[in-house]
């Protein structure tokens, strides 16, 4: 049995929608929770560095966002068809 949405959703530009969602989802969950994994560094609390945690929350939000208007770009420049 062949899934031909699922090959469709993993392919450009519907992985830019799935990234949006991911980058947007880490910023809301480590908003939620007071801590953020940051590369080299590990987890950052909330109460420890609040300016440091704003500003990573604040970066996975706005990549997050860029991603997703960039699917919203392509789709309404390219005219890609819609996944059904």
């Amino acid at each position: 049995m062949e899934y031909p949405v699922l090959h469709k959703l993993f392919t450009p530009p519907h992985a830019y929608l799935i990234a949006g969602m991911v980058f947007l989802s880490i910023g809301a969950i480590s908003t939620n929770s007071g801590r953020v994994w940051v590369r080299f560094h590990g987890w950052l609390y909330r109460s420890e560095e609040p300016k440091t945690f704003w500003r990573n929350v604040a970066s996975y939000s706005m990549i997050g966002a860029g991603f997703i208007g960039y699917f919203v770009f392509l789709g309404t420049t390219v005219g890609y068809p819609p996944l059904w």
